[in-house]
């Protein structure tokens, strides 16, 4: 997924002093002489600009006037852009134990509120978020699970604390690009009593989560991405009562602001 660029010498353009030797050789002959040596310097100039035309594999995209739409997936991501995190199509879920009298895990799931995904792509090619967030509806535990009024978690937020760079991957003539990293999260959430008091929980960080990303657009033209990210493992316990472990995040962005059908 990663292009790079470079920036070389054309090896024709490297022998300008030897053209000038031709050329100051053949007016010193006759007119035929001095025709054949404004010629060659003629040839070799034409053979310069052709291969400096031509040449072009690697090199970075060229900027766009103000005003132009980006062409490729590549050209929209150099300029940065913030995309909507869209619902319905974004989940999180994990699975909840009581850590006394060992209970049974229990999946929860819950949906995402909204949020924003703001990332770039930068001159080698290499995608970075530069931010994300999320708002996630309550996660709500069943007296089942943890007896005898269950658990009510809310006021759920996650944003990225750090971006920890990993492998970008471009395809499709710069119109599509996968990236396989990681990113530290940063967890605020509070607790609901049974009867309706909401009491602040320590923001929790979470070990560094890997996901992958794919950034394309649809069938419409609109920009999006798709973040798919898992985290084995116990991430947060409470109390001495419950644990919760293996995060599954799926979330999808779009610069239009609607889920995927």
């Amino acid at each position: 997924m990663i292009t790079y660029s470079y920036k070389m010498a054309h090896p024709v353009l490297g022998k300008s002093n030897r053209s000038h030797d031709t050329l100051r050789y053949a007016t010193k002959g006759t007119g035929t002489m001095r025709t054949l040596g404004i010629g060659i310097v003629a040839s070799l100039v034409l053979l310069a600009g052709a291969g400096c035309a031509e040449d072009d594999g690697g090199m970075a995209p060229e900027p766009m006037p103000p005003g132009t739409p980006p062409a490729t997936v590549r050209q929209a991501l150099a300029a940065g852009v913030t995309l909507d995190v869209v619902v319905p199509g974004s989940t999180v879920a994990c699975n909840v134990r009581r850590t006394y009298n060992i209970g049974e895990l229990a999946p929860v799931m819950t949906d995402v509120l909204g949020g924003t995904l703001t990332l770039r792509a930068g001159a080698d090619g290499d995608v970075v978020i530069d931010g994300l967030g999320v708002d996630m509806a309550d996660v709500v535990v069943s007296p089942v699970t943890l007896p005898p009024e269950g658990l009510r978690l809310t006021g759920m937020h996650f944003a990225q604390v750090r971006f920890i760079p990993g492998a970008t991957r471009w395809a499709a003539g710069d119109g599509e690009v996968t990236v396989e990293a990681a990113a530290e999260i940063q967890l605020d959430w509070a607790v609901r009593s049974p009867d309706g008091q909401v009491l602040p929980l320590a923001p929790q960080k979470l070990p560094p989560l890997p996901f992958a990303l794919r950034i394309h657009r649809d069938a419409a033209g609109a920009l999006v991405a798709e973040i798919g990210a898992t985290s084995h493992g116990v991430f947060w316990t409470w109390a001495g009562a419950v644990e919760l472990s293996d995060l599954v995040v799926d979330l999808y962005a779009s610069d239009a602001g609607q889920a995927p059908e």
